[in-house]
Parts: C-alpha cells; structure tokens; sequence
C-alpha cells in the first residue's frame, strides 16, 4: 500500500491545520476570531480578570492605547519575547507580568525578564551563556548595576562608528533597566532618599508613604494637598527662610521629578480640559515643568519667590489668565515659568484625582488578591476613561483582540503549511510508482492556492489592522 493511499485523509488534515491556525484564538480567552468586540462581558467575579485590566487605556508613545499593547511591547524590547519566565521557566503572559511589575514589583523581580547573550556582557555580572544561558531577572541583574551603569556610560561616549558589539549590547541593557525601573514607578513615584539632608532638616520623613501607618498611598497626596492649602491661604509664608516654603518648594521639585520614572500616562484628560492631556501622577499633582530642569539653576530666588507669592495671593480666575500669559509670553524666562508651574500647583489644583485612587485601589487589590475589589476597580476606571476621553475609547477594544488574534504571526505559520503542500505537490508531479504519484498533486496544489487566498485575507487584515 502507498504512502499517500495509507494517509490518503493526510491533504485535508493539512488545510484544515491550516485553516486553524487563522481562524482560532491564539492566547486570547476569546471563543473565536470573530468575537472582536466582546470585552464588555461580565467578568467571573472569583478570579482577578486580567483580560479587563488589559483593556484600560493609557497614554504612552504618543498614542492611546490598551495596557494589553504596553506590555507587550515593553517584553519585546527587554527580551525579545511577548512573554516572561518564571523561576521554573515557565511562561508568564505579558499582562500578567505587567500587573506584577505595576502592583506586586517584588515577586515582578524575581521574574526573568531580560535577555543577556553577550559573553563580555555576561562577565560583568559573573555569568557565562553555555552554563547559565540568557535569561535574568532584575533580583539577578541588580546587585551589578553600578557596574553595568558605568560601562554603558562609557560605552556611550564613543561615536557610533566606534562601538563594538559589547559596546552596543551593555548600552541595550543599560536601557532595558532603565526601562524596567521606570515602568515600575509609574503609579507608584519613588520617594527621596530617607538619609537625604533636607527630608531631616524639613522633618519630612514622615510625610511620605508608609505602608505601616498609611492605608494607601493616596494618603501622602492628601497631606501633599493640605501643605498647598495653607500656603494658598497664607501667601506670605512664601518667603526664603519660610520652612512652610521650603517643603512646599521640596515636594514640588519631588514630584515634577517622579515625572522621569513615569513610562506612560494612565491619568485621563481631567473634566473640561480642551486640551484633552493625559497625564502621569505627578504631572496630576503639580502639573509640567515648563522648561528642563537644570534651567532651575538659572531663576533669580528673590524674584521667583516675589512673583510667586503675587501669583499665590490672586483670584483664581486672575491667576488662571495671568499663568497662560506667562507660558505664552516669557517662555525664556525660568523664574517666571517656575513661579507660574508652582503657583498653579499650590492655589488650582485641588484635591487628588479619583483616578489615582482607583489605581490604588488596584493595587492594594491586587496585592490581597482580592478578585472582586480588583474587577470593580478595573470597570471604575474604564468607566472614568469613557466619561472624560470618549473618542479615544474607540479603538482599545479593537487593539486588544488584535494583539491577542497576532495576525502576522498567525499568517507566517500558515506559510509554512502551504510551502509544505506545495512541495507534496511537486513531489507527487515528479514522481513514480505507488508512493508518490501524479494524479495526488492537483489535490495538494488547490490546498496550498485555497490557503493562499484565506492567508491573504488574513495577512491584509493585519495590515489593515495595524493602520487602524
């Protein structure tokens, strides 16, 4: 008996793999390819729902889009995988290990996330390829990164031309880390050093988060939000030598710093705003500094402590014309634009934003793996992203499902199915005897154009998509 009489079913079992391999989900808890928009079902209230997590929009590289995407791509960049490994080497799906990196950074660090295959690279942490191969985690990585730090600087003063191939992948690393750390306080701001001479010498210790006595971190806004009141309501305390002065001034440089450890922006545009911005959590407490900060160095303290504590004790309604006449008319001025970014800090903003809250309130579910506080925390704020950035809402769905239906990558498998039909194709039309005869290969050879065709669509549909 031939072989292709043996396995005569052997052709339609190859369409149907192919067929497959587009239709049905990959990754994705959807039924099908064609439940596009079916994020709105009821989550199952006994298990934390990360598929909904996945989908709260966020601001980061210019466009919004769902967290699914952020995690994703940030994995792609640290290892070149959509995916982490755990200690046993198992994988860890990209969402999941973003809400690790997000909610729970501890167990996130032990998680190997970066790839290191440079064997002079892998020197610097007292590691070689053939016995400990090329995935780390940052527990593995950080003890070495005063080490990495100072390779990669050097390494970054060479012209491009110059750098070798160590050159070039201790930098890679170097960035991947910063990259890590920078994800890791995005909702979370880190504080100052505790050691720091002005937190002793402004008896600020206590002022920041402390998971022993605060409930949340919400907590230390909120005494962030008083200290501005005061000040609002009493502007001649803002004067040099005034302590109330000096710690707002500390907080508000704290908090225009943290703005560099924020990787996206997970504030929606704030109600009424025309703009339509987004925000990180510090630029939601004291706004965006107006100029680089090393023009600080450059304001007149007298004059900026003047012109603040003029702007401080105007109306609200004045001081909101007079900062925009600011910001447009002496954009070369530091201690201007200082004052203005500060005085709006201190007498505009009020409150903390219900957002940052909700994102607390994630976390501290998270972290007591508490599935029905953390779903109810993911629907509040999708619901708060629809009310205030409806149009940009649009798509996260959409990009979603995209990114778990993978169409490329689908596509290329399928390829490959019908590069191997082709050829049966081929050998059938070449051959003799029983085993592989001539009349088997039109059989193969519809198979390998039908899957064309049905390949094609899908491989338009992600171009298509990807546009969108």
């Amino acid at each position: 008996m031939s072989i292709l009489r043996k396995y005569r079913f052997f052709p339609t079992l190859l369409f149907a793999l192919g067929v497959y391999l587009v239709a049905l989900p990959f990754g994705s808890t959807q039924s099908s390819v064609f439940d596009f928009f079916s994020s709105d079902s009821a989550p199952d209230p006994q298990s934390i729902d990360l598929e909904a997590f996945a989908e709260l929009p966020v601001l980061r590289g210019g466009r919004v889009k769902p967290l699914d995407s952020v995690a994703r791509n940030t994995l792609l960049v640290l290892r070149n995988k959509r995916t982490a490994l755990d200690r046993n080497g198992s994988k860890v799906p990209a969402i999941e290990w973003l809400a690790k990196v997000l909610f729970a950074p501890d167990e996130a660090d032990e998680l190997k996330t970066f790839v290191v295959d440079h064997d002079q690279v892998l020197g610097l942490i007292g590691r070689k390829f053939e016995r400990d191969g090329k995935f780390y985690s940052y527990d593995d990585l950080e003890p070495f990164l005063e080490q990495i730090d100072q390779s990669a600087r050097e390494s970054g003063k060479l012209e491009r031309e110059k750098q070798d191939s160590f050159d070039q992948n201790v930098i890679d690393l170097y960035r991947s880390l910063l990259l890590y750390r920078k994800l890791k306080h995005t909702l979370a701001p880190p504080a100052p050093p505790s050691d720091a001479k002005m937190m002793s010498e402004l008896d600020l210790k206590d002022f920041f988060f402390n998971p022993q006595s605060d409930s949340d971190r919400t907590k230390e806004y909120h005494r962030f939000r008083e200290l501005a009141a005061s000040i609002a309501s009493n502007p001649d305390a803002i004067r040099m030598g005034s302590d109330d002065f000096a710690k707002i001034v500390f907080m508000l440089d704290h908090y225009s710093r943290a703005n560099l450890w924020a990787e996206f922006f997970p504030i929606p545009p704030e109600p009424n705003d025309p703009s339509e911005k987004w925000r990180k959590v510090g630029e939601s407490m004291v706004g965006e500094e107006p100029l680089d900060s090393q023009e600080k160095r450059n304001l007149d303290p007298v004059r900026f402590s003047s012109l603040l504590r003029e702007l401080v004790a105007s109306e609200p309604d004045q001081l909101r014309e007079r900062v925009k006449f600011i910001l447009d008319k002496q954009k070369m001025d530091p201690s201007a634009l200082f004052a203005a970014q500060y005085a709006e800090a201190i007498k505009l903003r009020t409150g903390v934003d219900p957002v940052i809250s909700l994102y607390e309130d994630l976390r501290l579910a998270y972290s007591n793996k508490n599935p029905e506080g953390f779903n109810a925390a993911v629907a509040a704020i999708r619901q708060a992203c629809r009310e205030r950035a409806p149009a940009q809402m649009d798509k996260i769905g959409f990009e979603k499902t995209y990114n778990a239906f993978e169409p490329f990558y689908r596509s290329s498998l399928v390829y490959v199915v019908i590069f191997a039909s082709a050829c049966l194709s081929w050998l059938c039309l070449a051959g003799k005897g029983e085993n592989f005869n001539p009349r088997h290969s039109n059989q193969y050879k519809n198979f390998a154009y039908y899957l064309t065709l049905i390949t094609l669509v899908a491989h338009t549909f992600g171009l298509v998509g990807r546009m969108y």
